[in-house]
């Protein structure tokens, strides 16, 4: 592209991405968290099923 970006597919960030975590420290692996805690999931949720009664 004309100012240096470039798209990869996401097989290859994904590979990428793979690669990258398993290079770190296990325990930099084993920390590791992604989302929400189960309490706060259950909020929006109860919130989003709340709102579509409403509606």
């Amino acid at each position: 592209m004309e100012k240096g970006l470039t798209f990869r597919s996401l097989a290859d960030t994904a590979a990428a991405t793979l690669e990258y975590h398993f290079s770190r420290p296990a325990e930099r692996q084993a920390a590791l968290r992604a989302g929400v805690g189960a309490e706060r999931e259950r909020e929006v949720l109860d919130l989003w099923r709340a709102f579509r009664r409403a509606g």
